[in-house]
């Protein structure tokens, strides 16, 4: 971590951001997830998806200074409980629909904040 940095909540304001479109294709992904209920057992590879882009948004977001940014280690922890043998992705639930919706909308939060580049 950075001990000189002045943490915010979105971060670095830039003057012509453009957002991360590998973060927002992320945050699609899920998004379109949440509206895709599953018949049989939860994707291994959504679960890692999770994790891996939550890993690298948690590094950028130290780097940065962003709070936003470390939202995304507890969210990403629930897609846990399927790897574990829980229930909550078995069946098109509540616990479904806002797992998915969190996860799209911070990720979203961070493509048009933090993880935005200048434009040139």
């Amino acid at each position: 971590m950075n001990p000189k940095a002045n943490w915010t909540l979105f971060g670095p304001k830039l003057e012509k951001p453009r957002p991360s479109l590998t973060v927002g294709a992320v945050a699609v992904l899920f998004a379109a997830q949440t509206f895709t209920p599953t018949e049989a057992q939860y994707p291994l590879y959504m679960c890692v998806l999770a994790w891996v882009s939550a890993a690298w948004i948690t590094w950028f977001a130290v780097k940065k200074a962003a709070l936003i940014g470390l939202l995304t280690i507890p969210v990403s922890l629930l897609w846990l409980n399927p790897v574990l043998g829980g229930v909550w992705f078995s069946t098109f639930g509540i616990e479904y629909l806002l797992t998915h919706a969190a996860l799209a909308l911070i990720w979203a939060a961070c493509s048009y904040t933090f993880m935005a580049t200048e434009k040139r």
